[in-house]
């Protein structure tokens, strides 16, 4: 991604921090392709649990979009992906308890 993709998402947050929701719809559409990425982050993911990731991911940006801090050295797609990163890590988490569950019954 080049500097000025980059600095046109920060502006876009920046804005929606401000109140607007139109620049959330714009980030929501750009961002929505991280479902691949989710997919690909564990061979474990079913693409439901992939699905579930991506929506908690933008939800996420909804809710926390005051936790976004412009003047960090941190890119907004960074701020973005380090979310995702961490419902991942919560997701292959659950995705384990659920097959020690599973072998547990058989």
């Amino acid at each position: 991604m080049n500097q000025i993709k980059l600095d046109h998402d920060k502006n876009l947050m920046v804005a929606f921090q401000g109140g607007n929701e139109n620049e959330y719809t714009e980030l929501y559409q750009k961002y929505l392709p991280i479902f691949s990425f989710c997919k690909g982050f564990s061979t474990n993911f079913t693409k439901e649990v992939a699905e579930d990731i991506t929506q908690e991911t933008l939800i996420k940006l909804y809710n926390k979009k005051d936790y976004y801090d412009p003047n960090y050295n941190a890119k907004f797609n960074t701020w973005l992906y380090k979310i995702v990163e961490n419902l991942a890590k919560v997701g292959l988490r659950k995705v384990k308890r659920k097959k020690d569950r599973v072998m547990v019954i058989f």
